[in-house]
Order: C-alpha cells, then sequence, then structure tokens
C-alpha cells in the first residue's frame, strides 16, 4: 500500500484564511459595541425618559389606619424616575406606626408604585382605667380606641403605670389573661367574650352565649379549663341554666344554676 504524503499549505494560502479570520473577529468586536452601546442608550432612555417619573403612589390591604398617617410617608419628589426611587424610605417610614406590621413595596412600570400595608390585627382589647387598647397576637398595644371591636375579646384589668402605644405590655396579671384567652382558644370549648382579672388577680371568664368561668388564681388554668367544659358538655342548655361554673378549685368544681341558690 503506497502511502500519499500531504504537501505542506505554502504561506501564500495561508495567509487568506488568516486574513478571513481577522475580518470575523473584527466584525463580532464591533457588533459586541454596538449591542453594547445600544444596551447603555436604552438604559439611559428608561432612566431620564419622563415616561418613568412616578405619576401614581397606590395603596393596597388599608383598613384601618387612617389614610391621613399613611399619606405623610408616601410623598415622592417631582420627576422621580420610578426604578431610581428608593421605595426603602416608604418602607421605613411606614413601619415607624405601631398599626403597621409590614410593608411591601412593587413597582409597576410605566409609573406607578404598589404599596401593600399589613396591618396589625387586634387578638384582644385591653381595657384598664377607663382606656380601651387593641393588643396584637404578640402581645403589643398597636393603638387606643373609643369603643370595644365586634367579636374580639376584652380583658379587664387595672394596669399599673403608663400603657404605651407600640410597647407589649408585661404586667403579670394581664399576661396572666391573656395566657387564659389563648388556652382556651386552643382547646374551643368556649367562645371567650371577656376575662376579667379583680383586685385580687382571681380571673373570670365570660362566655358568649354560655356561663361564667371562675378560674381563680392563674395556676393549673389548662385543668380548670378542661374541667369546666366538661361540665359544660353534661348539662343540656348549659348556656341558659347555669349562672356560672366555679373551678376555683380543680378538686371541688361547682356550678350555680339560675334562680337556685
Amino acid at each position: 500500500m503506497t502511502a500519499v504524503r500531504r504537501q505542506p499549505e505554502s504561506a501564500a494560502g495561508r495567509r487568506p484564511v488568516r486574513r478571513k479570520r481577522r475580518m470575523i473577529h473584527v466584525r463580532r468586536f464591533v457588533l459586541s459595541v454596538l449591542l453594547l452601546l445600544f444596551g447603555v442608550e436604552v438604559v439611559l432612555a428608561v432612566l431620564t425618559s419622563p415616561w418613568f417619573y412616578v405619576e401614581t403612589v397606590r395603596v393596597e390591604g388599608r383598613r384601618t389606619i387612617p389614610l391621613a398617617e399613611i399619606a405623610e410617608s408616601l410623598h415622592v419628589p417631582p420627576k422621580s424616575n420610578l426604578f431610581l426611587f428608593q421605595t426603602e424610605r416608604i418602607v421605613r417610614k411606614l413601619e415607624l406606626n405601631p398599626a403597621v406590621r409590614n410593608v411591601v413595596v412593587r413597582r409597576r412600570p410605566p409609573g406607578t408604585i404598589v404599596v401593600q400595608v399589613f396591618e396589625r390585627r387586634a387578638q384582644l382589647i385591653l381595657s384598664s382605667r377607663g382606656r380601651l387598647y387593641a393588643v396584637d397576637s404578640d402581645g403589643l398595644v398597636f393603638c387606643a380606641i373609643k369603643e370595644p371591636l365586634p367579636g374580639v375579646p376584652v380583658v379587664q384589668c387595672s394596669v399599673r403605670g403608663r400603657i404605651a402605644v407600640g410597647k407589649k405590655v408585661e404586667a403579670p396579671k394581664f399576661l396572666a389573661a391573656r395566657r387564659c384567652l389563648q388556652l382556651a382558644e386552643e382547646k374551643k370549648n368556649f367562645r371567650v367574650a371577656k376575662i376579667t382579672v379583680d383586685q385580687n388577680n382571681d380571673l373570670c371568664l365570660n362566655v358568649r352565649d354560655g356561663p361564667q368561668i371562675r378560674l381563680g388564681q392563674a395556676e393549673r388554668l389548662s385543668e380548670k379549663l378542661d374541667i369546666a367544659g366538661r361540665a359544660a358538655e353534661q348539662i343540656p342548655g348549659v348556656g341558659r341554666r347555669a349562672e356560672y361554673i366555679d373551678v376555683t378549685c380543680p378538686e371541688a368544681p361547682a356550678l350555680k344554676l339560675r334562680g337556685k341558690t
């Protein structure tokens, strides 16, 4: 078998190939530069065009907070670009309001900012020294109110010192009442309307369409509520017939029917 020997390519033959490759690289470089310049021009147009000025700030999610309180935090300087405007400023200002749990801000081209406000919800109403305060599930007092809120349980106890909006109430009697409410809600035995803590720190639970539950001191609360729940289940129409169930002493619970001594 005879081997065919390849003749080396001449210098003259390599030159057109190299020239062609060089032209391809030059064209690619020029195209990349043009694309880059076009991209820069587009970005500059977006950032400077009046089309993307902030024209509208829309608030969503607000239910109870006065719009005037929110409007103070929504100021946007004239000719602010939608993409350059620092939305974090709106978030920081709004979250200074104790009634606001958190805020989400979204940009919606061409010229709208959407502010989603998540308000705190009242778990209970604290009634102390003739004043009412809305308290959320974290135990934080987020606003003073003039009258109870429909369907929200009231905790009535006299708290010493000043109750500050935006702070938690750490008074032991209030914490005991709040713990009692949480246990009752977890057990779902009673629909709590009101919890009262007297001067001796004894707890009394008023049930919607049911008897009063006298709990005494804030000890063995879970056990006491279970006993009261079983007692209520054993009496048909207990809401109409029973005046109160006394589980101050869990070992000797007592029930008083209406009209009986």
